[in-house]
């Protein structure tokens, strides 16, 4: 067995060529299968001499040379990590790569201590051997919050950015406790006026962003006008954004898909029938529908037009279909102008708004906000053609017209393309689709809601569609 204090002179610098230049050597195997009880050995030079080793023995001499702070001049701890590489590489499909990769930790603990000890500040080729230990085991740094903030002060805001922006990719890898802990070191290095971590979050990982770090984040945080703030809002309200909360068919579980699939056989017909009952149903459940005086009967009025237009639309539709060439947003426009005809509180019928729309107007917080405006248009030409891709889906029978009425319900009201009226508008667009298809209406459940891309969003997409055929299933006994 190798002498392990024999190596007490060596230094970073010369262990680490020396790995990088050993080899795996099977008649080293056998040799040292006796002495250590390992399958696979190394062979490498120290000085003129060929020497063996076992995995164990270069873990112990690579912690040997880390206790030595004077070992690390001359770029050591770059060639001692090129070394390891080169050893991992080399075992590659071992059963011995488990157990250096195990031992590690150890290692790229050691170098980081180095690091912290190093005076001044860190050097470009420091500042890479951390991120390389980041992008293999952000755990270890984000365990040990003390030891990264002592590193991160040895560097600049822009030098440390590389570093962040690796944790962030890495982010969505972390259990809950290690995302806190970036969380709260992102918002201790975040100046009220800009940050440069936070904005480099919003670039490289917004859904990340969007999903753990916004419900964490206090008002004030998020109504604080900075650069990063702002470049946030254009990601959450962005088309990209919409389409990983929007439902989609992969959302669904088989089982689910089987029930939507029988129950649309066992409805199908319904529709042709006189489903006004079915309507009135949805009326009453309506808040808007059931206010009193005069304002209940001109909403209603409202509604039956808005109604009788649309099921006008869907027999035709469904008689002959419109492909492309249909402009549904002007079918919607139309049905919105129906709805809030002699409406006070609607300045601008059938016209998408170009406001920001929010539901608690009184607290004005940025966690109730719609799509923004300057987004508005961009998500509506995706929602435009995303419609008319998916209705010819449906067309030829390649896609469920209850799946397909429940995104479009979804769409509408989250996007909240209108100043008011959006869930009528919806609710109305959703029975187009099933009577289209020869469905019956679904009764209008009060608990559909819309998505806020910026509130803690508790997303359960077969709760939503149950919902929708639950008011199928209404509708077919009230015919």
């Amino acid at each position: 067995m190798s002498n392990l204090t024999d190596y007490s002179s060596l230094d970073g610098s010369q262990w680490g060529h020396a790995l990088q230049e050993s080899s795996l050597r099977a008649d080293a195997i056998e040799a040292k299968a006796g002495l250590q009880g390992r399958k696979v050995a190394f062979i490498t030079k120290l000085g003129n001499q060929d020497k063996i080793y076992s995995i164990q023995e270069i873990f112990q001499i690579t912690m040997q040379v880390l206790d030595k702070p004077t070992s690390m001049q001359a770029g050591g701890l770059q060639e001692m990590q090129r070394g390891l590489l080169h050893i991992q590489e080399s075992l590659k499909g071992s059963e011995e790569l488990a157990m250096l990769q195990g031992r590690m930790s150890e290692v790229d603990a050691g170098i980081l201590k180095h690091l912290l000890a190093k005076e001044g500040n860190l050097a470009a080729e420091d500042r890479a051997l951390i991120k390389a230990i980041a992008e293999k085991n952000p755990k270890l740094l984000l365990e040990n919050t003390s030891l990264l903030e002592g590193l991160l002060a040895k560097c600049s805001q822009k030098e440390s950015l590389p570093l962040f922006e690796t944790l962030i990719l890495q982010a969505g890898k972390l259990d809950d406790k290690l995302f806190t802990n970036l969380q709260e070191l992102l918002f201790r290095r975040s100046g009220k006026e800009s940050s440069p971590f936070m904005l480099l979050m919003a670039q490289t990982n917004g859904n990340l962003l969007c999903d753990r770090l916004l419900p964490k984040m206090d008002n004030e945080q998020l109504n604080v006008k900075t650069d990063w703030r702002d470049q946030l809002l254009d990601f959450v309200f962005s088309p990209k954004r919409y389409q990983a909360l929007f439902l989609q068919e992969g959302d669904i579980s088989e089982s689910l898909a089987g029930k939507i699939k029988e129950l649309s056989i066992r409805a199908s017909g319904f529709g042709s029938g006189d489903v006004q009952r079915s309507y009135d149903a949805s009326m009453a459940a309506s808040k808007t529908l059931t206010q009193t005086s005069t304002v209940l009967i001109k909403a209603r009025e409202n509604w039956q037009s808005a109604l009788d237009f649309m099921r006008r639309r869907a027999k035709g539709h469904r008689e002959t279909p419109p492909g492309k060439d249909m402009d549904y947003l002007q079918m919607m426009a139309v049905i919105h102008k129906k709805l809030t005809d002699g409406d006070p509180e609607v300045k601008h019928a059938g016209i998408t708004r170009n406001q920001i729309g929010h539901i608690n107007r009184a607290g004005g917080s940025w966690r109730h906000l719609y799509c923004q405006p300057s987004s508005l248009r961009a998500n509506i030409i995706d929602f435009q053609d995303w419609l008319d891709q998916e209705l010819v889906k449906c067309d030829q029978g390649k896609k469920n017209p209850i799946l397909m009425a429940a995104q479009v319900y979804e769409r509408i009201v989250t996007l909240h393309l209108y100043e008011n009226g959006n869930g009528r508008v919806g609710q109305l667009m959703l029975n187009y689709i099933l009577e289209r298809y020869g469905l019956p209406p679904a009764v209008a459940s009060p608990d559909l809601k819309a998505l806020f891309p910026l509130k803690e969003i508790n997303k359960n997409p077969e709760a939503f569609l149950v919902q929708i055929m639950t008011g199928i299933e209404q509708s077919m006994k009230l015919l």
